[in-house]
This record gives C-alpha cells, structure tokens and sequence, in this order.
C-alpha cells in the first residue's frame, strides 16, 4: 500500500508498506512489514519506485532477523562484533560446521559427493 502527497512546488513525498515472507528450503518461513519513505523529489514515478525499494529491502531485513544468528542477526550484536574483531582472522581449515553453526542435530546430514572442498 502507498500513499502519496503533492507538496507545493511540484515536489512528491511517497510513503509504501510491503509484506515480504521469506522461505527456506526446509519450508520454515518468516512474514514482516517493511515500511519506505520518501520526502520532495520531483517526479512521482521515480518517489515511488524509490520507496518501493526501500519498504522491500526493509521488509526483507525484518524477516531475515527473526530467523536469528544463522542468518545474519548477530551483525548488530555489539558484543559479538567486537568478539570477532579481537579473534582476527583464522585460516579456513580452523573452523568445523559446530563452530560456525552451533547445535546442528536437526539439520539433514549430507553425502560425500555433495560436500564442496
């Protein structure tokens, strides 16, 4: 949904709301609301598409967050980040799925042959 207002001048300011839900390969989903604004641009086509655009990527930022750490939610976590700074970098052969991932006794266990080096 959207909403758009005509300033004097010609200048537009546009508000959208999306509904975006994301969906993982195990069909786990999560649903959010991302909300766009834009204030005094000069052509209504562009205020909207800009708007648009925001309320998806903030919609879809929503979403991802509730899935938690897995997905990125730890990237806003103070603490963590400087806990990842401190630790530096680590060669690739340093890490195992539990590290990375945690508890991973849910997750389907995969072949050899579709493992990657």
């Amino acid at each position: 949904s959207s909403g758009i207002n005509a300033e004097y001048g010609g200048k537009f300011n546009v508000g959208v709301s999306a509904t975006v839900k994301v969906t993982l390969k195990n069909g786990a989903y999560r649903e959010d609301v991302g909300y766009g604004s834009v204030e005094g641009m000069k052509s209504k086509c562009q205020a909207v598409e800009k708007a648009r655009k925001e309320s998806i990527t903030d919609g879809l930022k929503r979403a991802m967050k509730s899935f938690g750490n897995l997905l990125g939610n730890c990237l806003n976590d103070k603490e963590y980040m400087k806990y990842i700074a401190r630790t530096g970098k680590r060669k690739a052969e340093n890490y195992s799925v539990s590290s990375v991932m945690g508890d991973v006794s849910n997750l389907p266990s995969f072949s050899k042959a579709a493992r990657h080096p």
